[in-house]
């Protein structure tokens, strides 16, 4: 996977990183280098994932008591918890 950030004519260099900098965090390649960075065995990665999920429903539970909160945010948490069972 490359990422290629082209110049737009007077664009200068800090603009240039800046948008690379962007594109590579919406495409989590930081992320993705941190995992591999180390070998992890299954059962680890297993762990992980089932303490994600804890921490994702205890932090939506103290948002559904929270007052002004918007549908969307909730609507999204609940989202992250289907896709990552």
């Amino acid at each position: 996977m490359s990422i290629v950030v082209k110049n737009r004519g007077n664009e200068s260099v800090n603009d240039l990183i800046k948008r690379f900098k962007k594109i590579s965090v919406s495409l989590d390649v930081n992320q993705v280098v941190r995992d591999r960075q180390y070998h992890l065995k299954p059962s680890q990665v297993r762990k992980n994932a089932t303490n994600d999920n804890r921490r994702l429903r205890r932090r939506l539970r103290g948002l559904k008591k929270m007052k002004n909160i918007s549908p969307d945010i909730i609507g999204r948490m609940h989202e992250k918890l289907s896709s990552s069972k």
